[in-house]
């Protein structure tokens, strides 16, 4: 990659989805080590790297994307240690914000379920996610916009009505 791109003005780089995936990992580890590296390596541009993340879609509720690449991994893990892991959620306050999302053609800032969408302000984020415990990687099941901190009754209301759990 380096060799095909090195003497090719910046505009006139390609770069695989693969590579792209790659540097996007550098960039947000640490902007400052992809900013070096750019220096003497012909690497894709911050803004080019980034268009990579607005292709994801994501909606609030479960995602079942990552419910069904958890269902395909499972069925291949044969090491008792890799089944390991810790169901876990955090909750983090937000200001109050609303804008206008054209790609999801929707009104984003106002609390949002996934099963259910109400016209009040959103002042929380809820997220719950699954952890390995050998080393540590998280990957997100779900997230929600929420008004106040999350009661017992609306995590129960989820559960029941979201397909959570199998």
């Amino acid at each position: 990659m380096v060799l095909r791109n090195s003497y090719k003005h910046p505009n006139d780089r390609r770069f695989t989805r693969d590579e792209k995936l790659l540097y996007l990992s550098i960039y947000k580890r640490s902007a400052a080590t992809y900013g070096y590296l750019g220096t003497f390596l012909p690497l894709p541009s911050v803004t080019s790297v980034n268009k990579l993340l607005t292709q994801i879609r994501l909606n609030t509720g479960l995602i079942q994307t990552m419910k069904d690449l958890l269902k395909d991994a499972a069925r291949r893990m044969i090491d008792e240690l890799d089944k390991v892991r810790i169901l876990m959620y955090d909750e983090v306050s937000l200001k109050l914000h609303s804008q206008y999302s054209a790609r999801k053609a929707k009104i984003i800032g106002f609390q949002d379920w996934g099963i259910n969408r109400y016209n009040k302000y959103a002042d929380h984020a809820f997220v719950f996610m699954l952890r390995r415990i050998e080393n540590g990687w998280k990957i997100p099941l779900t997230y929600n916009f929420c008004g106040g901190q999350t009661t017992h009754g609306q995590l129960a209301y989820y559960f029941i009505h979201s397909k959570f759990v199998y």
